[in-house]
């Protein structure tokens, strides 16, 4: 469980975010690691306090990331931080007002985060000592998460930006392809979804619509062909 607190709860100040592990049968507290994490200035919380992104579990650790970007690797046994990042200090990173919301994505040995802005609209990290091995390209951030499809052997992450929909090589970070998805005030909140015969579904609000792209491989290179868009589905 992930949820924000108090350092003194009679302030009613929120200004730290916890992780919380319950036991599934008793709901017993087995341990909890918090740490302190102010809202900025610039964001806007009146929608929900956050943490707006869900854990991650790979193996024996979980991987966090808070509204203010705070990202951390835990031992899921004891709680125990092994590593941490804060995306927006160390990267520069696209600050989200309403809060970060992109859950990691587990690919190998690495981890891969959407953190937006020049050079690091995708972030991939060392999932044992939180290393960067990539970090590339120019994408302002969206509340959205990346998903991990595979184009006819190929596989490839998927990541809906602030104004468009790219495709890179997980391993080196290549952009394999881009697409226009316009949406107001960069808004992109739902995931894409990847169906059957390379069928790629894209849905959000604020004049963005829904469309889908089918995709396929041909000459080594990937080709993109949108099937349909509606504005009236979003």
């Amino acid at each position: 469980m992930y949820h924000r607190a108090a350092t003194f709860p009679q302030s009613g100040k929120v200004d730290q975010e916890v992780v919380v592990a319950l036991d599934a049968k008793s709901g017993k507290t087995i341990w909890e690691y918090s740490y302190a994490a102010p809202y900025l200035k610039s964001m806007d919380m009146s929608s929900g306090a956050g943490p707006h992104s869900m854990p991650t579990l790979v193996g024996d650790r979980v991987y966090t990331v808070g509204v203010t970007s705070k990202f951390h690797c835990l031992d899921k046994k004891t709680g125990q931080a092994l590593w941490s990042h804060d995306l927006y200090k160390e990267f520069k990173g696209t600050v989200m007002v309403y809060g970060y919301s992109c859950q990691p994505l587990p690919y190998k040995n690495m981890v891969i985060l959407m953190v937006g802005g020049a050079e690091h609209a995708l972030m991939v990290f060392n999932q044992k000592n939180g290393s960067v091995a990539w970090q590339k390209h120019y994408f302002f951030n969206s509340n959205s998460s990346p998903i991990l499809i595979n184009v006819d052997g190929q596989d490839q992450v998927v990541a809906l930006m602030f104004q468009d929909i790219i495709g890179v090589n997980p391993i080196n970070g290549e952009l394999l392809w881009s697409h226009p998805h316009y949406t107001g005030y960069g808004l992109a909140i739902s995931m894409p979804v990847w169906g059957e015969d390379n069928l790629l579904f894209l849905s959000s609000s604020y004049g963005g619509g829904s469309r889908v792209l089918h995709l396929s491989q041909t000459g080594g290179k990937t080709r993109v062909e949108q099937v349909w868009h509606s504005s009236r589905i979003r």
